[in-house]
C-alpha cells in the first residue's frame, strides 16, 4: 500500500510540475506583444500634387498598426529591457502624470513595470522618438531579449541625435521593415526628444 501511495504521491507531483510547467508557457506566450495590421498598397501611388508633390506616394508595399501602443504592451517591453533602465526608456511622467499609464517599482537592476488602474488599453504617453525606435527595433528583433540598439533602425551614439538613425534599406530599396511601420505609426509620442 505504501508502495502504491508514494508512486500516486509521485505521479500527482509529476501531473502538477507538467501542468504548471504548460501554465507558465502559455502564460508567457500570452504576455507578447501584439499589433494588430492593415497592408498600405498601392505601389506607385503617385505623389500629390497638393503638397507640392511632396507627400502621398507610396514607395513599397508595408503594413501600418490600427492602433496605437498600449501601455500594456509598453509596459512588457520595459519589463523585458529596463529593469535597470540606462536607456531612460522609462520617463517618470508616465507613472507621475494623469496621462501616464505606467508605474515603475524596484530599485535599479530589479525594476518592474505595471499599468496603472484602468489604463492598459490606453495610448502610451511619455514616449520619445528614441524610445519609439527602440521599441520598433525590439519587435523587429523577436521581442524577449532582443536587441534595442540594431535592427529596423540602427542607433550610432557617435553621431549627434538627428543624424544618429540610420535606416535599413532592403534590396528592393523599401525602408526598414513592416514591424517597423507598426510600431512607429502606434507609438503616442508626446515626450520631446531625449539625447541619446
Amino acid at each position: 500500500m505504501t508502495r502504491n501511495t508514494t508512486r500516486r504521491l509521485v505521479s500527482l507531483s509529476a501531473i502538477t510540475a507538467l501542468s504548471t510547467l504548460l501554465v507558465t508557457a502559455f502564460a508567457a506566450a500570452a504576455q507578447a506583444v501584439t499589433i494588430p495590421t492593415v497592408p498600405v498598397g498601392n505601389l506607385g501611388n503617385a505623389l500629390d500634387p497638393s503638397t507640392g508633390n511632396l507627400y502621398g506616394g507610396v514607395a513599397y508595399n508595408y503594413r501600418i498598426a490600427t492602433t496605437e501602443v498600449t501601455n500594456a504592451q509598453y509596459a512588457e517591453f520595459l519589463n523585458f529591457k529596463a529593469a535597470s533602465d540606462p536607456l531612460g526608456l522609462y520617463s517618470t511622467s508616465m507613472g507621475g502624470d494623469a496621462r501616464g499609464g505606467i508605474r515603475q517599482s524596484g530599485v535599479s537592476g530589479s525594476y518592474s513595470y505595471t499599468t496603472k488602474t484602468n489604463m492598459a488599453d490606453k495610448p502610451v504617453n511619455y514616449v520619445s522618438w528614441y524610445d519609439a525606435i527602440r521599441f520598433a527595433n525590439w519587435l523587429h528583433n523577436g521581442q524577449g531579449s532582443g536587441d534595442t540598439e540594431t535592427g529596423a533602425y540602427m542607433l550610432e551614439r557617435f553621431h549627434v541625435p538627428c543624424s544618429g538613425i540610420r535606416w535599413l534599406v532592403s534590396a528592393d530599396g523599401a525602408k526598414a521593415s513592416a514591424k517597423t511601420a507598426i510600431a512607429f505609426s502606434a507609438i503616442h509620442a508626446t515626450q520631446q526628444l531625449k539625447p541619446l
